[in-house]
């Protein structure tokens, strides 16, 4: 009998991961709704209500892959989400309110107290080195290839884990040999430096992957030549990192900045275009650098840019002079002119090695303070109302919410596309060309989720449907971003861009065919 029981309940555990791995996962459609229906009272979680829904929460989210579990701990978990659903359940019914999980400003609160619980309880909540330049090395492996990244990250003397902290991705120009160099050279030289430098948390990875000759755990390290500069490389060394400093710290979701020289410029403007409103930041800054793409400077003014650069610099020639002039008309008639800030910096008497830093560019390093000003003046909106996305890379095809999918990238193209959130209509407004679906990431700040959602596509309607709710994929949308509260869904929207009317067959018989 023991042994019956045994089997019964493994059986069942496997059962319940399964149906939760498959709920986690997007499978198709919700059904389509045709009118609109009567909907109770909007549920609004006090402070008390989150304060007895945190403990389920903490229980029903480990944030370990359930795999490293025992078994009688990953019991513990789904009978956590089952109570947990449970207990939504009976808060609905009892205060006669609608979907609980209409209230995503409550749940976004009450995951990001779970991060600063496991912050304070974490090997880093003191952690050591607070005020000097530290370097790490990250192995990662994906799809048989081992990569190494390095880093270099400083923290403010005075860090506190109770407290949020700014983060600035700080990237390299050509010349400078890795991410520490530039940290030491640029924003830690003197103490002058390293008081402006204490107001945020630094974190600089070197561009490109770091080639080691040897073995790593028995197995060789690729050896890579540098690509294109912000290719797939760069992409996941300024990812990865990133990742890293949010496991660890203290770090405001909301008030993430990048800036960048010469080429470390060119790629922070990049960034801030393909990456910048999914992954939360909130400012750019390139130094002595032009967008490589005037296309993308559309995108690029989704979030507040400043450029700067010196007059009779690298970036003061006849050869760049067009290209700014061009950005200021750009910014006028799409009307970007308070996102977009173009400031020419008076020139220097002299130029040495000492006020170069190891950069191709001069960095402006005595801007640093100003630097600082407006980017942590700034914040992060996690849900706009107005999305334009540019994008030229394939890897790229998420901007916020919204997710584009069959991109048509054709050599130089790029894709194109504006989403605009009607609330009175209920609906999302797409607009643009290159891409064949797209999917929209929602909840109820999004758009309002007990009245059918509508979505239109250049001017035609694609879809309107209920869209439910779904604490499953809620859950496992967080613990893929176990570290990071920025952005949160309750469910998910697909679908179809369709065809152009000219591009449709006529079931007209043609003139050749009556005569």
């Amino acid at each position: 009998m023991t042994l019956i029981r045994s089997c019964i309940w493994f059986g069942l555990a496997w059962l319940q991961l399964a149906v939760f791995s498959v709920a986690a996962i997007p499978q198709g459609e919700a059904p389509v709704a045709v009118q609109d229906k009567e909907s109770p009272p909007k549920a609004v979680m006090d402070e008390a209500t989150k304060k007895k829904f945190q403990k389920f929460f903490d229980d029903a989210m480990p944030f370990v892959k359930l795999s490293t579990l025992k078994a009688k701990q990953r019991m513990k978990v789904y009978r956590s989400m089952e109570t947990l659903k449970k207990e939504i359940a009976a808060y609905e019914k009892a205060n006669k309110v609608g979907s609980l999980l209409g209230d995503s400003a409550s749940w976004r609160a009450i995951f990001d107290r779970n991060i600063q619980d496991r912050l304070l309880k974490g090997k880093f909540k003191k952690p050591s080195g607070r005020g000097r330049i530290k370097v790490e090395t990250i192995q990662f492996e994906k799809s048989g290839e081992l990569m190494l990244f390095e880093y270099a990250y400083r923290l403010p003397k005075d860090y506190d884990v109770k407290k949020r902290w700014p983060v600035v991705l700080c990237l390299h120009d050509e010349g400078c040999k890795n991410g520490e160099r530039y940290l030491k050279k640029v924003w830690a030289d003197t103490k002058a430096d390293q008081a402006i430098a204490d107001k945020v948390i630094l974190v600089a990875p070197t561009l490109g992957l770091k080639t080691i000759k040897g073995k790593v755990k028995g197995r060789r390290v690729t050896q890579v030549s540098m690509e294109e500069w912000f290719g797939r490389i760069h992409a996941l060394a300024i990812m990865r990192p990133i990742a890293e400093i949010r496991k660890r710290f203290n770090c405001d979701p909301e008030r993430y900045y990048v800036e960048g020289v010469g080429r470390g410029g060119e790629m922070a403007l990049d960034l801030a275009a393909l990456y910048g409103a999914t992954s939360g930041i909130a400012g750019v800054v390139a130094r002595q650098a032009q967008p490589r793409s005037l296309a993308l400077l559309p995108g690029i003014a989704q979030i507040p840019t400043m450029f700067l650069y010196r007059e009779a610099g690298t970036m003061d020639q006849p050869s760049t002079a067009p290209l700014w002039d061009d950005i200021v008309k750009m910014a006028v008639a799409e009307k970007l002119a308070e996102t977009l800030y173009v400031e020419k910096k008076p020139k220097l008497a002299v130029v040495n090695r000492k006020i170069m830093c190891e950069q191709a560019n001069e960095p402006l390093k005595e801007y640093n303070a100003d630097i600082l000003e407006f980017l942590t003046a700034k914040s992060a909106v996690s849900y706009p109302k107005k999305i334009r996305f540019v994008t030229n890379r394939a890897l790229f095809k998420r901007c916020s919410w919204l997710t584009l999918n069959g991109l048509e990238l054709m050599e130089g193209a790029s894709v194109d596309c504006q989403a605009i959130i009607d609330e009175k209509a209920n609906a999302i407004r797409l607009s643009g060309q290159g891409f064949n679906g797209f999917m929209l990431l929602l909840n109820d700040e999004i758009v309002d989720l007990d009245r059918p959602v509508e979505v239109h596509v250049n001017g035609e309607l694609v879809t309107r449907q209920e869209v439910v709710r779904d604490l499953s994929y809620m859950l496992a949308g967080m613990k893929q971003r176990s570290t990071y509260s920025f952005q949160i869904a309750t469910q998910y929207l697909k679908g179809e861009v369709p065809e152009k009317k000219d591009d449709k067959k006529s079931d007209e018989p043609a003139d050749d065919d009556i005569k």
